[in-house]
């Protein structure tokens, strides 16, 4: 090994070392956990998904951001984690006092039409991650948690009883007419 490779080599380990040492530890600044990890549901329905939070910190804790994913058909909208935490100006934060806040973070949509269910189980997962910081621009990992849905059975459509006595109505007037109409044709 030549000197001049040594040293690039030995300077290049220092360096990632160096870098290494460097790194702060990381440290739990939030407890996340959802109030409802395993739903079941059918398809046409939707799911609101609740969670506690708790800032273990002792500085007001931003969060600024999500990321969600489902597994497919299924829609995960987190339009009520961006309501609640990111459009509102100035920008709110977890409290720095411990204590346990409960929001709705977001929501999945279970579509109602049978065909897109195809070749899938009948359970779906998911997870949601939160990130923030200690400012309104920090993107650190904050929690994930992990979620499932099984897809029950869906209610059977049964009409209402008005459209049933509507139905029978209509049938029992259509055979008195048929009725009606053949006593005609025979009397002539």
């Amino acid at each position: 090994m030549s000197p001049t490779f040594r040293t690039v080599l030995l300077s290049t380990f220092f360096c990632v070392g160096s870098i290494a040492v460097n790194v702060p530890s990381a440290e739990a600044q939030l407890t996340f956990t959802l109030l409802t990890p395993t739903v079941t549901a059918g398809r046409g329905d939707t799911i609101t998904f609740g969670a506690m939070l708790t800032n273990t910190t002792g500085t007001p804790l931003f969060l600024n951001n999500d990321l969600g994913l489902i597994d497919p058909p299924l829609i995960l909208d987190d339009a009520t984690f961006q309501t609640q935490f990111l459009l509102p100006t100035p920008q709110p934060t977890l409290s720095a006092d411990g204590t346990a806040h409960l929001y709705s973070l977001f929501t999945v949509n279970l579509p109602s039409n049978p065909a897109l269910y195809v070749g899938f189980p009948t359970f779906f997962s998911g997870r949601f991650t939160l990130y923030g910081g200690a400012t309104d621009a920090d993107q650190d990992t904050l929690g994930t948690q992990e979620f499932r849905i099984n897809l029950g059975p869906t209610a059977p459509t049964v009409p209402e009883p008005g459209t049933l006595a509507l139905l029978v109505g209509l049938g029992a007037g259509s055979v008195l007419l048929i009725r009606r109409r053949a006593r005609g044709a025979r009397k002539e």
